[in-house]
C-alpha cells in the first residue's frame, strides 16, 4: 500500500505514490480549513446579528464538535478582540 510499481526498461521499479501526491493532499487540507474558518466567521456574523455574544458562542463551539484550530486559536486572539494581527500582511 502506498507503492505503485512501474516498469523501466523492462525491469520493475517501485516508487512512492505518497510523495506524488503531497501537494495535491496539502491544497486539500489547505481548503477544509478555510472551509472551517468561513463556517466559523459566519456562524458568528449571524448569531452576532441575532444578537448572540460572540464570545460565548465560540465557548460552546468549542466544547462541541465544531472546534478546530480556527475556533481555538484564532478566532479567540485576533477575531474577539477586533485587532485582526494574525501576523499576514496584505500584498
Amino acid at each position: 500500500m502506498g507503492q505503485a510499481r512501474a516498469f523501466v526498461d523492462g525491469q520493475s521499479a517501485v516508487r512512492d505514490r505518497r510523495s506524488r501526491d503531497r501537494p495535491r493532499h496539502e491544497g486539500t487540507q489547505q481548503f477544509h480549513r478555510r472551509g472551517r474558518y468561513t463556517a466559523a466567521a459566519e456562524a458568528l456574523a449571524i448569531g452576532s446579528r441575532f444578537g448572540l455574544d460572540p464570545a460565548r458562542m465560540l465557548e460552546i463551539i468549542n466544547l462541541s464538535t465544531g472546534r478546530n484550530f480556527n475556533t481555538e486559536v484564532v478566532m479567540k486572539e485576533h477575531l474577539l478582540d477586533g485587532k485582526f494581527a494574525t501576523g499576514f500582511a496584505l500584498v
